[in-house]
């Protein structure tokens, strides 16, 4: 390994914590680090009494807390149609031709141009792309930006270097950016190609591309071409998820690019003359592009909200891990699950629940007498569930201990048994009632809501009841005998942008005695949720003071992940023997629980995850 200052300084930070770094092991390197940076260790992060965070490209989906190891980062945000910077003209050859005649296009304006910076991911990448070079072209790198404002004709070679060079006004008025920027180091191209966490790397990938964009328009009044290069990076920046956090401006111009790279009667080579004269030809399409992004407005995607909300915890587990605090670690590793919900983030979810099954498997290791075992091979469990069909599959120095069937899964267990049999894993009514399942908690129509909260709750066991439109009452509710309770106030028509109402709280704080009362479920069960299921992430004023400790904020995809587990649970035991008898059928619905994360220990992580009393109003 070649040793410098920076090597050294790294050795140093991580030499009295090595065991609680990860290792990360390919043919040309071996990557050692802690998944998350713990920068409290830093005196400028934990003395500072304030600090600000300066960039243009700041994400939703958490991504700048974790790359600073920050819990949390309050956002100033700027005018979303004010234009920031300066005008591109961002063109997509390969969409039109093959990467042949599509790299001769990029050769000919490089040529056309005075001064071109090309970016590509890594050192490797940039030495293939520098075949696009015009012969005889002077290439400098990083250390030589003063030669190349100073020559002509020049291109700037960039390996992984997005951010912290400015080209403003003549300095440069071509950008190509040739590749997808998603391997900075070893941890990234783990999550993209053998874990295929894609969905978390999105806002990380995003703001490369923006920043490396804009390294050429500096002001309002610059203007520079883009050039986009290589499948991956075209297939990336063509997906929905990719654009639409993007601010309008940004979303116009892409679409604007797009249009003319895939017009066959128009000559990319013109297109770039007009750009690049911005002349009063150029001017009609100025004025297309400003009205275009008048009528925009950027949206936040679901998966970003849910990356968001598991940041703070993921940042803690890692800080708590480099203490040595490994019962905290897996504390807020069951956090972080909790929030990364729904299909897309499975592969990232998985890397969690690995990490939280390590450390409460060395916490088993020792203390062999408490309950840590069981909860260890619970966690390995559902990790290795979670991951079955990745490419990637966490591996356990021990075999997980089975997990006990006893009392705690049994009554579930028999319940979900019957109602297997009463439905008929063999007809055509299982498959209706399982789709119809699905189809009804992603409504956010009420009553069609409610029908799904009662079905779901039948099939995972519980004694399922629903509301008949009667404001006093809860909206559904499942009932485990005297164990757990699990009340629903469903408004899954609130809007995410305003905060939770006290109103709101009040109403679901009787639902407890309503039941009693009303439908005799006595006694009061070891554990009660009263689940406010709402888009909403915040809380307004007073609303936490009215809180009773059961009440919390639930997500509706926390809903729909749970959702779509049962349903994968039950198409497992439809493929079972029809021979198998009740008893041994619930005793594999028991296990089955368990590994699909339905058990009410696991339905009481994600339901009681985000108390109301113990949240922050909005400020």
């Amino acid at each position: 390994m070649t040793r410098d200052s920076h090597s050294d300084y790294a050795l140093r930070a991580i030499a009295g914590a090595i065991g609680r770094c990860l290792v990360y092991v390919s043919a040309r390197e071996i990557l050692v680090r802690p998944f998350i940076p713990p920068t409290r260790d830093l005196v400028h992060f934990a003395d500072a009494s304030q600090r600000l965070y300066m960039s243009a490209t700041l994400g939703a989906g958490g991504e700048l807390e974790r790359a600073f190891g920050v819990h949390k980062i309050r956002r100033i945000p700027a005018e979303a149609t004010q234009q920031r910077s300066g005008r591109r003209l961002i063109l997509m050859p390969g969409l039109r031709i093959d990467e042949g005649p599509a790299d001769q296009v990029i050769r000919d304006a490089i040529a056309a141009t005075p001064r071109t910076a090309l970016i590509a991911p890594s050192t490797r990448a940039l030495e293939e792309a520098t075949g696009l070079l015009p012969p005889f072209t002077p290439t400098m790198d990083a250390d030589q930006i003063q030669e190349f404002i100073q020559t002509e004709p020049a291109v700037l070679g960039l390996a992984n270097r997005y951010d912290g060079i400015d080209l403003p006004d003549r300095q440069c008025r071509l950008i190509v950016l040739s590749g997808l920027p998603a391997y900075g180091h070893s941890q990234e191209r783990f999550l993209f190609e053998t874990v295929g966490a894609t969905r978390v790397l999105t806002e990380r990938i995003r703001t490369r591309i923006i920043q490396g964009a804009g390294r050429a328009t500096r002001n309002r009044q610059d203007y520079a071409a883009v050039i986009l290069r290589g499948d991956d990076l075209l297939r990336f920046i063509q997906r929905d998820q990719a654009r639409s956090e993007m601010r309008p401006e940004l979303q116009v111009e892409l679409e604007v690019g797009e249009y003319y790279s895939r017009n066959n009667d128009v000559e990319l080579a013109d297109i770039l003359q007009t750009f690049w004269k911005h002349d009063q030809d150029w001017q009609p399409i100025e004025t297309h592009l400003r009205e275009q992004v008048a009528a925009r407005q950027r949206t936040d995607d679901p998966v970003s909200v849910a990356l968001a909300a598991a940041a703070p915890h993921e940042v803690q587990a890692w800080w708590s891990c480099w203490q040595g605090d490994l019962s905290g670690a897996a504390d807020a590793a069951r956090a972080a699950i909790a929030q990364l919900v729904g299909e897309s983030l499975r592969p990232y979810r998985a890397i969690w629940e690995y990490f939280a099954a390590s450390w409460a498997t060395i916490l088993a290791t020792e203390q062999p007498q408490s309950d840590a075992s069981q909860a260890a091979a619970q966690l390995r469990q559902s990790a290795e569930a979670t991951a079955r069909t990745l490419r990637w599959f966490p591996r356990f120095t021990q075999e997980p201990n089975l997990l006990p069937v006893g009392p705690e899964y049994d009554a579930r267990a028999e319940r979900t048994t019957q109602w297997m049999r009463q439905v008929n894993t063999r007809s055509r009514r299982f498959d209706e009632t399982i789709a119809r399942i699905t189809e009804q908690v992603h409504s956010d129509e009420p009553n069609i809501f409610h029908q799904g909260l009662q079905t779901l709750g039948l099939a995972l066991g519980f004694e399922a009841w629903r509301d008949n439109n009667s404001a006093a009452c809860p909206d559904g509710a499942w009932r485990d005998d005297d164990r757990l309770w699990i009340l629903f106030e469903a408004k899954t028509l609130q809007q995410a942008e305003t905060p939770l109402a006290a109103n709101d709280v009040r109403q679901a704080n009787s639902h407890d005695n309503w039941m009693q009362a009303n439908q005799g479920w006595t006694p009061l069960p070891t554990q009660l949720i009263t689940a406010i299921v709402s888009l909403r992430e915040t809380i307004g004023a007073g609303t936490q003071t009215v809180a009773d400790p059961d009440v919390t904020l639930v997500h509706p995809q926390v809903v729909r992940s749970i959702a779509d587990r049962t349903v994968a649970m039950l198409n497992h035991l439809r493929g079972l023997p029809a021979t198998l008898n009740d008893s041994d059928l619930t005793q594999t619905v028991s296990q089955q629980l368990v590994e699909h994360q339905l058990d009410n220990r696991s339905l009481i992580a994600f339901f009681a995850q985000r108390s109301i009393r113990d949240t922050q109003p909005q400020q």
